[in-house]
């Protein structure tokens, strides 16, 4: 009998990705934590930038799902704009993510992550995760990875 395919790592990396924004445009940052690690430790953009363990993750997620709720104007969106994932062992694989996002208010930044996920207990939690913002880029010079979903 045939063993079950198992994903690669990158359509782990994006299932992964899909449910953190699914989670974030839903304005529940509660089920965004849920997809962290208890020991994680994550940097989002803003003053109280660094999380270590769920709680401290818990509040940066709130604070970083305002621009986007509530989305009565169905305008926010987190779009890739480029998705790599290279494995570095057997339950570890590290992600690199350019996300094309829209706010509630139809307003556009660049966000960059590196993340590293950890499969535990076979399901897969974020260990590591380190966000930063920059201004749009022009059509001119946005690009488009052969990657992206």
């Amino acid at each position: 009998m045939a063993s079950p395919a198992m994903a690669g790592p990158l359509d782990t990396a994006r299932a992964q990705e899909r449910q953190f924004d699914n989670a974030i445009l839903a304005c529940n940052p509660a089920d965004a934590a849920e997809l962290y690690e208890d020991d994680a430790v994550a940097i989002y953009p803003g003053a109280a930038d660094i999380g270590r363990g769920k709680d401290e993750i818990t509040k940066l997620l709130k604070n970083f799902t305002v621009p986007f709720c509530p989305n009565e104007q169905k305008k926010s969106a987190l779009k890739d704009v480029s998705l790599a994932a290279s494995p570095l062992g057997p339950d570890y694989i590290m992600v690199v993510r350019v996300i094309d996002a829209t706010d509630k208010d139809g307003n556009h930044a660049v966000l960059r992550a590196t993340k590293v996920i950890h499969q535990v207990g076979g399901k897969w939690r974020y260990l590591g995760d380190h966000h930063s913002v920059g201004p749009a880029s022009g059509p001119a010079g946005g690009r488009q990875s052969s990657n992206a979903a």
